[in-house]
């Protein structure tokens, strides 16, 4: 008897298209002595389809998307333990790697593959995860945690800062909308 793997791509974060091309691959790599793949596609709006192979095909998840209603079949959340005995998870970032669809998942009694719900919601948050890991005596990086309220604010100050407790080199990228406002956890 062959194992049912509910191969989960697509998704509602930025990651989708790379997502589409992770869990195509698993899904066509899976054998076929053992496992029975059904694909699984998680459109923007979370709605959860079954696909036909000729949608796995496709180049985009919007080409995916603006075929399911006629093509696929729609799945419930709560009927899918009878579709899959397994999900294998193809997600990336949010709703993906964040603890999210694997909480779905568990309350669905529905195993699957990778972390759980809260080392994947830990490893999302860069600042907590560096903060545990010190606490449990691994080196971790110096950082600085900018709220884009106090970097819009005080940019040449941020910077200053920066430089004298975090040095160089420092990762150079927009500042995220963070929850905390000023400066995460002291340097080690």
């Amino acid at each position: 008897m062959q194992i049912r793997v509910g191969v989960l791509f697509g998704g509602r974060s930025s990651e989708r298209e790379v997502s589409l091309a992770s869990g195509r691959q698993v899904y066509h790599s899976l054998n076929r002595k053992t496992y029975q793949g059904v694909p699984l596609f998680l459109d923007a709006g979370g709605a959860l389809w079954r696909l036909p192979d000729k949608l796995v095909l496709q180049n985009t998840t919007s080409d995916i998307a603006h075929r399911v209603e006629k093509e696929a079949q729609r799945v419930c959340y709560e009927d899918l333990k009878d579709l899959v005995d397994v999900v294998f998870i193809a997600l990336h970032g949010k709703y993906g790697d964040d603890g999210c669809i694997q909480g779905v998942l568990e309350l669905l009694d529905i195993p699957y593959t990778g972390s759980g719900v809260l080392p994947c919601a830990v490893s999302m948050d860069k600042s907590v995860a560096h903060q545990l890991l010190a606490a449990a005596g691994f080196e971790a990086v110096r950082e600085a945690v900018v709220a884009e309220h106090a970097w819009n604010t005080d940019a040449e100050g941020i910077t200053r800062h920066l430089t004298q407790h975090i040095g160089f080199p420092v990762s150079s990228s927009p500042p995220a909308k963070a929850q905390a406002s000023g400066f995460g956890r002291p340097e080690p």
